[in-house]
């Protein structure tokens, strides 16, 4: 009988049968899922799909995909489809977060929204993914857990830009390491400043308004603030100031979501007027950027709590009267110079606001003269990160946990 030595073959993984060839950037346009809260019917937050500031091939994280489909025209992926999501950060070379105060962990509702934010964050990063944030601010941070789980997950990313000088302290404070951590600007100052279009004109004004109803909600709940006294104030001052012209208010609502929309503020601001000539109501929730310009430059002055009214009016060169609650709004007005001719809300100021509104009116040639020159530093700042992240785009990213 003849008989055979068997040999035992070694078991090779699939992957050491694959030929080893150095890394190379891609030269094809990079794959990114673009996620925040987009599709809410918020004008601050959908400015960043107005034309991203880096050439990439995009999917949205929208929360209304149809709708973000058909007013940006690029792909979208349903915030609730978790699935999907999942898959698309597999598939894709980078997540960005951008726009708005998307780090924060306190909502209307009560509840944690840090993991809700991130979540595309913590899947960029199990798969391997760069990960970055642009253009974005911090609210309060609470709970313990909230300020431990950002620090931990955003010294994994590439790269984090910060729309304001406060931000960056604050997450420079929270252990956020230093070579990461950029100071930029808010977004909607990638835009040219066009300067107003508006006449000084002696015998009419158009004022405009803008309120945030969550804000205000928040403001009422935790500090007091009377809210029908506010509107009541907002309306006296209004027709005080004005009163020897013709006057045309203009109520700018800049959020129309679930909840808490501009609007129902709105409707008991415009039953405080009695003897204003003209009210009109705006919705710019879901409009572009540059019909909002054009209807701010059309305004003589401008009442502006919501962030981005005062954004928008410093960009298109309109003197504004700012009524803090949010300290996002207070660092803004710090980097443009009016901090001085603010209103206080914590404060239980109300009844400055017909004095302030008088010396923003008098003082406004001033005001927008001071602004612009600070609007193009910002400018400045925001080109500068820009040109950062060109450079960490086509960097490889740190493994994922899939990758080890």
């Amino acid at each position: 009988m003849e008989h055979r030595n068997s040999t035992r073959r070694a078991r090779v993984p699939f992957s050491h049968m694959l030929p080893k060839a150095p890394f190379r950037p891609p030269q094809r346009a990079l794959s990114c899922i673009v996620t925040g809260y987009y599709g809410h019917g918020n004008f601050g937050d959908e400015l960043l799909l107005e034309g991203l500031p880096f050439r990439v091939s995009v999917q949205v994280v929208s929360g209304r995909p149809n709708e973000t489909a058909r007013r940006f025209d690029v792909p979208v992926v349903p915030a609730r489809g978790l699935w999907r999501r999942v898959m698309t950060v597999a598939r894709a070379d980078m997540v960005l977060v951008g726009g708005g105060s998307l780090l924060k962990d306190s909502s209307i509702r009560g509840g944690l929204s840090l993991g809700a934010a991130l979540i595309d964050v913590v899947l960029g990063i199990m798969f391997g993914r760069t990960c970055l944030m642009f253009g974005v601010g911090i609210g309060r941070i609470r709970h313990r857990r909230g300020r431990f789980f950002l620090k931990v997950l955003l010294n994994r990313l590439q790269l984090v830009v910060v729309r304001d000088g406060a931000s960056r302290k604050q997450l420079a404070d929270l252990g956020v390491k230093d070579s990461i951590l950029q100071l930029g600007a808010d977004l909607v100052y990638s835009s040219l400043a066009k300067g107003t279009t508006h006449r000084d004109d002696a015998s009419s004004v158009r004022v405009g308004v803008s309120l945030p109803g969550s804000d205000l909600y928040w403001a009422e709940l935790e500090s007091g603030l009377s809210v029908e006294r506010l509107l009541a104030a907002i309306a006296i001052a209004v027709e005080t100031t004005f009163h020897d012209r013709h006057i045309t208010v203009v109520l700018a609502s800049l959020h129309e979501g679930e909840e808490l929309s501009d609007s129902s503020i709105l409707d008991d601001l415009e039953v405080m007027f009695t003897e204003v000539d003209q009210v009109v109501r705006c919705d710019f929730s879901r409009s572009r950027l540059r019909k909002v310009l054009e209807e701010f430059q059309s305004f003589d002055i401008m009442i502006a709590m919501r962030f981005h009214a005062v954004v928008v009016a410093s960009l298109a060169n309109v003197p504004f009267l700012p009524l803090v609650w949010d300290e996002k709004v207070r660092h803004l007005c710090f980097e443009l110079g009016v901090i001085d001719g603010i209103v206080d809300l914590r404060e239980a100021q109300e009844e400055e606001i017909v004095n302030r509104l008088k010396g923003a009116w008098v003082d406004r040639v001033a005001r927008v003269e001071s602004a612009e020159l600070c609007v193009r530093e910002l400018q400045q700042r925001l080109d500068r990160s820009k040109s950062i992240v060109e450079n960490v785009l086509p960097q490889r990213p740190t493994p994922g946990l899939f990758d080890r």
